[in-house]
């Protein structure tokens, strides 16, 4: 990202002190002399994005064993991972071991066992979302800080007058600690019986367990001034165990030469327990313990705990009908209920039905020379949703403390306004479909369109002030999702020299049809300066919403601009509020090539979006905060008295007050083409092969995330999100660069 460099920074920051009449911009030759040159010129000129994002490595290796006899087989497979990120000291290292045996007890009963554990170990750099974390102080770290002052200190922003007090990001990275110790085993089992050719019955039990221990410290050279002041140190934990169990019967009989019939029947169990909990303390007198003696912090503070049950249940069916292998039917229905509804609404009923033609099977076309598969489809089924959290049905108790006689006492508030009539969100959609093969399948299509619509949408609306809450945890409103999906497969040259051709492309448009009562607005968040993005009848979901930026103020404007509490320089906008932008593209594809000659095969896969914004936070704070922290380059665009004709403010002490507002300036055009993946491989020939005493030997080597062409410029990456809310895709927030990787590889098979 283009950032200012040192001298463009000290010009900048002249032009701040220099638009304040009478304030003289400092002396820092004598106020900061570690930083600057006797003549007033910065010693030091960081780049802190090539300081932080540095060329890493990382490995993978996977070893597979199988084996066995008609009556038991098994296999065993053991992987170790090693990724480590752009980011200093960021990194994911992965142990995993799985293990499944299937046996053939006779000729009625099958059953089988499987077993896999993965235990991690990762670090973590970019948490806290719109706080001091690493990607953030790359870009507002001020460039005359050097990473390390001679005597072997620290840099930092601290360093200079009237500037924002971080530390380095350097220095951030190396002595800050979040780190996640996982470990995650799963097993399950299943037995097989077989009454007879036609009916059998299947029941199978899993299982998993997980546990988190999640360490948090940071080393007293660390502490980000301002923020924390003192050492600090926290271990979470969170363990939870998770069942599911399966059992159903099966029946398929052939009726006839012309007829069959596939009936399933089934129940389903599944069922999780999570605990979680937190302790913390500081004022440590060293940084030596970490996270590893929490006794020893001075101030402790109070732990947290957490426990929750949830659990679903289901009764299912399906029944398919085929007739002559040209007309098939199929219907099913599920009766799922769940925990986390009202008393009255836990269960509800999903079912669902279609019908396909395999018109190239009638007689007029089974002997074409150009159609050689034609399939026709009509789909018509709900589903339901139950992602909400637990116990959002009933009302809840929050802790909460108070001052009664001059001490703080402990008690009970109520923590959430209960909805009895909380129930399943659903989706019915209808598809019709079409799956055509060409010149003896040559020229593969599958292609669908689709029309969904949800209703009893789950979200949070707002409730009256008086209630003493915010929202509720409710049904209200209807989306509509209808879009288009194609799948396209080709053999271009089937030669020596073979080219196949595989193409996937999908448009979807999404259209709010209902809201609350009375189609209230409804801003799901994040919210930053102001509301970020919409819910709103008529638009799509991801929806940006603010003012819209029509430049900044003219001298000629001066009555004008005052007239809304602004003056020649501000930024000027429109003083209401509309659309900005959409997060979801209009359509999105994936095109991949394969090419191969003998030995040797070439794949090439481009990825392309087309229609999306980017809502990109960042730009409202490291463009609009000048002498506070580093500035885009954009700033040396703002607006003089000889450079009126600009969208960027005039250039200001922080004091002076940036604008801070949320506005289309910093919403940009994410459409873009990836080279996602090119891949060369090389497979050696059979002679090669038997005098290694292997069966197969295969090397390759390639780059993922080749090349980028993209309008978007303010941020990394156009594809992007950096916050977890469930509406908010598209919006970034100081986001990490997606690495370009190259890669080599050998698979080897005895």
């Amino acid at each position: 990202m283009p950032l200012l460099n040192s001298t463009q920074y000290q010009a900048m920051e002249k032009a701040a002190y220099g638009a304040v009449p009478g304030r003289a911009y400092p002396d820092f030759a004598k106020l900061e002399p570690l930083l600057y040159n006797a003549d007033g010129t910065p010693k030091y000129n960081t780049n802190w994005q090539k300081e932080v994002y540095k060329p890493t490595f990382s490995q993978n290796y996977n070893l597979s064993i199988s084996g066995g006899n008609p009556n038991v087989k098994y296999s065993m497979n053991y992987g170790y991972q090693d990724d480590h990120a752009l980011m200093l000291f960021t990194y994911l290292k992965k142990y995993s071991a799985r293990i499944n045996v299937d046996a053939k007890v006779n000729s009625w009963l099958t059953t089988g066992i499987n077993l896999s554990g993965i235990g991690t170990k990762e670090r973590i750099q970019d948490d806290q979302v719109g706080g001091f974390n690493g990607p953030r102080n790359v870009m507002e770290q001020l460039p005359m800080i050097p990473v390390k002052m001679p005597d072997g200190s620290w840099g930092g922003n601290f360093m200079h007058l009237n500037s924002e007090g971080s530390d380095n990001p350097v220095n951030l990275l190396t002595n800050y600690y979040n780190i996640n110790n996982k470990i995650n085993v799963l097993g399950g089992s299943y037995i097989n019986v077989r009454f007879s050719d036609s009916f059998e019955f299947k029941t199978s039990l899993s299982a998993e367990s997980f546990t988190n221990k999640n360490d948090i410290s940071s080393s007293g050279s660390a502490v980000q001034r301002g923020l924390y002041q003192r050492i600090r140190a926290g271990i979470n934990a969170e363990r939870y165990f998770y069942w599911q169990s399966s059992s159903y019967f099966t029946y398929k009989k052939q009726l006839n030469e012309a007829n069959n019939l596939n009936v399933i029947l089934g129940t389903e169990w599944a069922k999780k327990h999570d605990e979680t909990f937190g302790v913390s303390a500081s004022n440590f007198d060293s940084d030596f313990y970490l996270a590893n003696n929490l006794g020893a912090g001075i101030v402790p503070s109070p732990p947290t705990s957490n426990a929750y049950d949830w659990q679903i249940h289901s009764y299912f069916s399906r029944v398919t009908y085929s007739l002559l292998d040209r007309y098939l039917f199929t219907a099913t229905g599920r009766y799922d209920g769940s925990s986390k509804f009202g008393a009255n609404h836990k269960y509800a009923f999903f079912p669902s039905a279609a019908v396909a033609w395999r018109v190239s099977e009638e007689n007029f076309l089974k002997n074409s020379r150009i159609v050689s598969d034609l399939k026709l489809r009509l789909s018509y089924g709900s589903t339901g949703n139950s992602e909400i959290g637990q116990y959002q049905s009933i009302g809840a108790l929050a802790s909460n403390t108070a001052i009664f006689g001059g001490s703080r006492a402990g008690g009970q508030v109520q923590g959430r306004i209960p909805n009895p009539n909380l129930q399943w969100e659903k989706t019915n959609q209808f598809d019709a479909g079409v799956d055509l093969g060409l010149f003896n399948n040559r020229i593969n299509a599958v292609a669908d369109f689709y029309n969904k619509i949800t209703t009893g949408l789950l979200l949070n609306a707002p409730v009256p002030f008086s209630s003493g809450f915010d929202n509720v945890l409710t049904n209200i409103g209807s989306v509509r999702n209808r879009g288009f999906e194609l799948g396209l497969n080709t053999r271009n040259l089937i030669g020596a020299f073979k080219w196949n051709t595989t193409v996937n492309f999908s448009a979807n448009k999404t259209k709010i049809l209902a809201l609350g009562l009375n189609n209230e607005d409804i801003f799901p968040g994040p919210g930053f300066l102001d509301q970020t993005n919409i819910l709103r009848v008529g638009e799509s979901v991801g929806t940006f919403y603010g003012l819209t930026r029509l430049g900044t103020w003219g001298e000629h404007e001066a009555d004008e601009a005052a007239k809304v509490g602004a003056k020649p320089g501000d930024i000027k906008e429109s003083t209401t509020k509309s659309i900005l932008g959409h997060a979801y593209p209009k359509f999105v594809s994936e095109i991949i090539n394969k090419f191969s000659y003998k030995n040797f095969e070439l794949l090439v896969d481009i990825q392309v979006s087309e229609g999306n914004s980017v809502l990109n936070l960042g730009y409202a704070t490291s463009e609009d905060r000048q002498t506070l922290a580093n500035s885009y380059t954009t700033v040396l665009d703002a607006w003089t008295p000889s450079n009126q004709n600009t969208s960027i403010a005039r250039v200001r002490l922080n004091g002076d007050g940036p604008s801070l507002r949320q506005d289309s300036h910093y919403v940009q055009d994410g459409s873009f083409i990836r080279g996602k993946n090119i891949l060369l491989s090389y497979t050696f020939p059979k002679s090669i092969v038997t005098a290694l005493h292997l069966s197969n030997l295969r090397m390759f080597a390639g780059v993922q995330n080749a090349f980028l062409i993209t309008k978007y410029k303010t941020g990394y990456d156009p594809e992007v999100s950096t916050y977890p809310q469930a509406f908010a895709y598209g919006i970034e927030f100081y986001a990490q660069p997606k690495a370009r990787t190259f890669n080599f590889g050998i698979n080897a098979s005895l």
